[in-house]
């Protein structure tokens, strides 16, 4: 880089801390200018941990800041549109963790405000990020038509031990929080199938977006407690996401992409485990006179956050595009009202 990317953070919990702050402080070339949150006693703390400068009273405070080049702005979903266009409207490039927004409609207005100022809306889909999906994703690209992905998740065991954030006793203050980010016109039923959507389900329609190259329509919903299918179509390919409750000691989630020859197997590691890249399995079947091949991608260590941590400083350099723009997660938060919909209202 030609100059150091200056870099300001708008929230400091503990997907703050630990996913992305302390990922931000290892990165050279990086200068930690400015962090906001309504906790001051913790985020003056956290200030002193990371070696970032200043502690703002406001957001308003980074939005007008000229030094700063992008802003790590990672609250809770429902109150991220507000933020990010006060950002993006003071020139600033913003990362927001997913998803984009609690609703479409303001998803849009985040991405329009974007477009308005001619800076980078990023939405923190970090899993296309992980160094294994990435070399899955180009040996798909080799392999051709696709014919069906499948996903399976019950989750399990996501922190990994990664370590304790700093807390103090600090409450937030009265009306920070809001209930008023649910699309309009869900069923109690159809609003606690949304929360487990724009949650879970975001990061793995950003998955099968990343690895099959292709947007998803939409089908059907199967829910039948504790079980989930969802099917989805993604040009010629089916798509296929399936969920269970399981009790797991480790990470349960998978991906399978099937073709005429063969098959090809991502699992991602725990979100929050640093230095694993997601394993990935290939299998291709063995024409006449040909050996059959199963092909085991090792990534070395990395780790999703830290990559997607290091892609947004080039993003803000100048020096690359970003691998999830806001465009892309608005459209999946389309398509998860639409899920949510069709879902059973009782």
């Amino acid at each position: 880089m030609d100059k150091p990317v200056t870099l300001g953070f708008v929230g400091c919990g503990n997907m703050g801390q630990m996913a992305h702050i302390a990922n931000y402080a290892e990165i050279p070339g990086i200068r930690l200018k400015a962090l906001v949150d309504v906790k001051q006693e913790q985020a003056r703390k956290v200030a002193a941990r990371h070696g970032i400068e200043k502690v703002y009273g406001s957001v308003a405070e980074i939005a007008a800041d000229p030094e700063i080049d992008g802003v790590v702005c990672i609250m809770f979903w429902g109150l991220q549109e507000e933020p990010a266009i006060q950002l993006l409207r003071g020139g600033k490039h913003v990362i927001v963790e997913k998803p984009l927004a609690g609703n479409a409609a303001a998803g849009q207005r985040m991405v329009e405000a974007a477009r308005q100022a001619g800076k980078h809306l990023v939405c923190g889909y970090m899993k296309c990020h992980d160094a294994g999906m990435q070399w899955a994703r180009q040996r798909i690209v080799q392999r051709g038509r696709i014919n069906q992905a499948h996903l399976f998740f019950t989750g399990g065991d996501w922190w990994a031990n990664l370590g304790k954030p700093i807390t103090t006793s600090e409450e937030a203050p009265q009306g920070w929080g809001t209930e008023h980010w649910m699309p309009p016109g869900l069923s109690p039923a159809q609003q606690r199938a949304f929360s487990f959507f724009i949650n879970i389900y975001s990061h793995h329609l950003g998955i099968f977006r990343f690895l099959l190259g292709s947007e998803l329509k939409f089908q059907s919903i199967h829910p039948e407690d504790p079980c989930e299918t969802v099917l989805f179509s993604a040009g010629e390919a089916q798509v296929v996401l399936m969920r269970t409750r399981m009790a797991c000691d480790w990470w349960e989630e998978k991906v399978r992409v099937v073709f005429d020859d063969g098959y090809l197997d991502v699992a991602p590691p725990p979100p929050m485990a640093r230095n694993l890249s997601a394993r990935v399995d290939e299998y291709r079947k063995g024409q006449e006179g040909q050996t059959s091949t199963l092909t085991q991608g090792i990534a070395g260590w990395s780790w999703a956050f830290k990559r997607q941590a290091e892609h947004f400083a080039e993003v803000c350099s100048g020096r690359a595009e970003p691998l999830v723009p806001g465009e892309h997660a608005w459209r999946d938060l389309l398509l998860m009202e639409e899920m949510a919909r069709t879902y059973p209202a009782d």
